[in-house]
């Protein structure tokens, strides 16, 4: 959270930020179990499926774009969001 809250309040209004993940929805996890790629500790301590991370994206004041499939699929290892500020400045 303190990293997207940082993120958004550098952006100008409109702006985007890219985020890229683990995807701790994939089917290769479920698969792989302990051995999934994905866990990468220490430098993977947080892990999102899209539901999570598009509504901590919202928590954290981002408009979110839409997630292509092929952004999100459940056979990839790793997603990516578009995370928007929003276009009224902030409060």
């Amino acid at each position: 959270m303190p990293a997207l809250k940082a993120s958004l309040h550098a952006l100008r209004a409109g702006g985007r930020c890219i985020v890229k993940v683990p995807n701790f929805a994939s089917w290769n996890l479920t698969l792989k179990k302990k051995k999934w790629c994905g866990f990468r500790f220490p430098d993977h301590v947080n892990y999102f499926t899209p539901a999570t991370l598009s509504e901590l994206a919202r928590r954290a004041g981002f408009d979110l774009l839409p997630i292509p499939l092929s952004h999100r699929f459940p056979t990839s290892d790793n997603m990516w969001v578009v995370l928007q500020a929003p276009r009224s400045p902030l409060a």
